[in-house]
């Protein structure tokens, strides 16, 4: 439900379209702006609305960065 939100706050801010190409890093683990962030599956360069429909964690924390914790 949460990523449902981001995405609405990111397509809001204008900060990502769904087709715009986001790199998850092909990794399971990975640092994004310091955190660690963990997911389940190691997708490399995808679209935003599959990293939504995979729920890619590091995709997530790369825009929710975009977003910023005014909005996230």
């Amino acid at each position: 439900v949460i990523k449902a939100f981001l995405a609405l706050a990111a397509f809001e801010e204008k900060v990502v379209k769904p087709h715009e190409l986001i790199d998850c890093e092909g990794k399971k683990t990975t640092r994004v702006n310091g955190w660690i962030v963990n997911t389940t599956k190691a997708n490399g360069v995808i679209p935003f609305e599959d990293v939504i429909k995979d729920s890619n964690n590091i995709g997530v924390a790369k825009i929710a960065h975009r977003v910023g914790t005014k909005l996230y």
